[in-house]
C-alpha cells in the first residue's frame, strides 16, 4: 500500500514538473508561433500596398494617364462609390486623378483584386464621366 502511495506521488511530482517544463515551452512556441504569423501578415500588407501601388502605375502608363492623386477609399459602406455593394473586404477601391498625355483631366473609381481576395492583377474602371 505504502509503495503504491510512493508510485503515485512519483507520478504525480514527475507530471508536476513535466507540465511545468511543457508549459514554458508550450508558452515559447505560442510566442515564437505568433511573431512569426504577425511578420508573415505585415511582409503581405506592405508587398500587397506595393504591389497595388506599382500595378495602378503601370495601368494608367498602358492607357496614357499620369496619376496626379490617389485616395485609397476604405471599407465603409458608402465611401466606395460605384462599388459600393459589390466589392469585399478583400478588395481594394481608390478614387484617382489622372492626367492623360493630351492635358484632360479625369477622375476614374478603381477596384483591385478579386473578391476572395485572388487575382490582385485584375482591375475594374467606372470613370466619373460615365456615372
Amino acid at each position: 500500500m505504502v509503495r503504491n502511495k510512493v508510485h503515485c506521488y512519483f507520478v504525480v511530482v514527475i507530471l508536476y514538473v513535466f507540465g511545468l517544463r511543457m508549459r514554458f515551452h508550450w508558452t515559447k512556441t505560442v510566442i515564437v508561433l505568433v511573431s512569426i504569423v504577425i511578420t508573415l501578415l505585415c511582409c503581405v500588407f506592405v508587398s500587397g500596398k506595393n504591389s497595388t501601388r506599382t500595378l495602378l502605375q503601370q495601368w494608367a502608363r498602358d492607357r496614357g494617364y499620369e496619376i496626379l492623386h490617389k485616395d485609397r477609399r476604405l471599407n465603409y459602406l458608402l465611401n466606395k462609390r460605384p462599388f459600393n455593394w459589390t466589392t469585399s473586404s478583400f478588395q481594394r477601391v481608390y478614387y484617382l486623378e489622372l492626367r492623360a498625355e493630351t492635358g484632360q483631366l479625369r477622375n476614374a473609381w478603381v477596384r483591385v483584386g478579386g473578391w476572395w481576395g485572388t487575382r490582385w492583377d485584375q482591375i475594374e474602371v467606372r470613370w466619373e464621366d460615365d456615372l
